[in-house]
């Protein structure tokens, strides 16, 4: 099987804001003189990361193509069997663990084999050589690095961002478009829209008043995003 590093990620929900948001005033505050974008995103990476914890380094596996529901059904006897006896370690769950290991490794060493035949059998003077390392290269896990994928609008292939933001555009366009609607909808909206509005405004009402930090953190804290909230009001104050 193929394996791939996964890039570890932070623990938000663990990190220590309190410890955070002293270091952030400390190093970013408003009696700290200005430093560049550069000096400012290094401090604020070194402060997250002594104050925020992150995922364990994993390594993710790819099967193989032929890794089938069997492969997979044996690796979990197996797995299941060697809980047992690291959990109960007698000998005849060590014993057990043990057979059930070597019909695991016996089904993963069928398994492939036989893809493998099944693979050789195939071909013939007219497979073209691209397809049989293709195929090669499935069986023994290697997998070539992603190609970035383009847009294909009928028999026209968008290739540049410009083109594939305006197809995208002209797309949500359309979905969004009033021909959707009934056509008693849109003589309604035809209609309101001829209205002109009596909306006589100071800026003076309740709702212009600018938000005081109180409210903001007291908004963050009910919020599923507390935690970043947070981190951005401490950082701005």
């Amino acid at each position: 099987m193929e394996t791939s590093s996964a890039i570890p990620s932070l623990k938000l929900c663990k990190a220590d804001w309190p410890s955070f948001s002293c270091e952030a005033k400390e190093q970013l505050g408003c009696s700290i003189p200005r430093i560049s974008l550069d000096e400012f995103s290094e401090k604020i990476i070194a402060i997250a990361s002594n104050n925020i914890p992150k995922s364990k380094f994993c390594v993710q596996r790819h099967n193989t193509v032929w890794f089938n529901d069997t492969c997979k059904e044996a690796i979990k006897k197996r797995k299941k069997a060697l809980k047992k006896a690291k959990s109960l370690p007698s000998s005849d769950n060590i014993q057990q663990y043990k057979i059930i290991r070597g019909h695991t490794r016996k089904t993963i060493k069928s398994t492939g084999r036989q893809s493998w035949q099944n693979f050789v059998s195939s071909i013939n003077s007219r497979t073209p050589i691209k397809k049989v390392w293709n195929m090669i290269n499935k069986i023994y896990g290697k997998r070539s690095p992603t190609e970035i994928k383009h847009l294909q609008v009928g028999d026209k292939e968008v290739t540049t961002v410009t083109d594939i933001a305006d197809t995208l555009a002209e797309s949500f366009s359309e979905i969004s478009s009033n021909k959707h609607y009934s056509s008693k909808f849109q003589s309604h909206q035809a209609y309101a829209e001829r209205q002109n509005l009596k909306f006589n405004s100071h800026n003076t009402e309740t709702y212009n008043i600018p938000f005081c930090i109180d409210e903001l953190l007291d908004a963050f804290s009910n919020s599923k995003d507390s935690a970043v909230g947070q981190m951005i009001i401490t950082i701005r104050c």
